[in-house]
């Protein structure tokens, strides 16, 4: 076999491999986004997202991750006031925009086996946000449900 059939033969090679992996993940993604919610990620940037997410706590699953948001005193004085169980809420404190919202809080949700998480932010960030996060989490098999604090 010459040259050209040896290269032809490996790209053909990569381009199934490749369309077997992303098939696998949407396979995956089909079955997560239709199981029951077991995670929540709140992307920072207001406030009222996290006060939205610790009133709902009671109601939330766990582990509820609040990236890159208010500080640790400023939470705690939140969950205190709403006399929410802290265990399962993380504050996830390095993350400065959406992109590393999602990038680390992934590392976090596959840790504690999370496959179909809620994220919550504002109603004109949902649409950037959901792109994003269906993205980035979609790869990790995360399945995302968006919601936008009322």
């Amino acid at each position: 076999m010459n040259r050209a059939g040896r290269q032809r033969k490996i790209i053909l090679s990569l381009v199934l491999l490749c369309a077997l992996y992303f098939a696998q993940i949407g396979l995956r993604l089909t079955l997560h986004a239709q199981a029951p919610i077991d995670g929540v990620l709140v992307l920072g940037g207001s406030i009222h997202r996290e006060v939205y997410a610790i009133a709902q706590g009671k109601d939330l699953p766990r582990p509820i991750v609040l990236s890159g948001g208010s500080s640790e005193g400023c939470i705690q004085r939140v969950v205190d006031y709403y006399g929410v169980d802290p265990a399962g809420i993380w504050i996830e404190p390095c993350a400065t925009s959406t992109f590393e919202n999602f990038a680390f809080a992934a590392p976090l949700l596959r840790a504690e086996q999370v496959h179909h998480v809620l994220v919550i932010t504002s109603a004109n960030h949902l649409l950037r946000a959901g792109y994003l996060g269906k993205i980035m989490l979609g790869l990790s098999g995360i399945a995302v449900q968006m919601f936008d604090v009322p």
